[in-house]
């Protein structure tokens, strides 16, 4: 677990995060970072939550429809 302190920047407020929880992110400067609310808190991701959930749908959609997909790409 990691913790990380609320500080003023300028007319701000953030937090400074760690090299090692960036890289567990994927993320570095300039990287946009997602919020999400979660039933146990706000979850941090830099996985965009619409594109996920249009490549969550994609996926459903090419094993629901694989042999469809197999056939058109012959």
């Amino acid at each position: 677990m990691h913790t990380v302190k609320v500080q003023s920047i300028g007319n701000a407020l953030g937090i400074t995060l760690t090299a090692g929880i960036l890289s567990k992110l994927r993320a570095g400067i300039g990287d946009l970072l997602y919020t999400i609310e979660t039933p146990h808190g706000i979850e941090l991701t830099a996985r965009d939550p619409k594109i996920a959930m249009q490549m969550d749908l994609a996926e459903k959609i090419m094993c629901e429809d694989c042999d469809v997909l197999k056939s058109l790409a012959q």
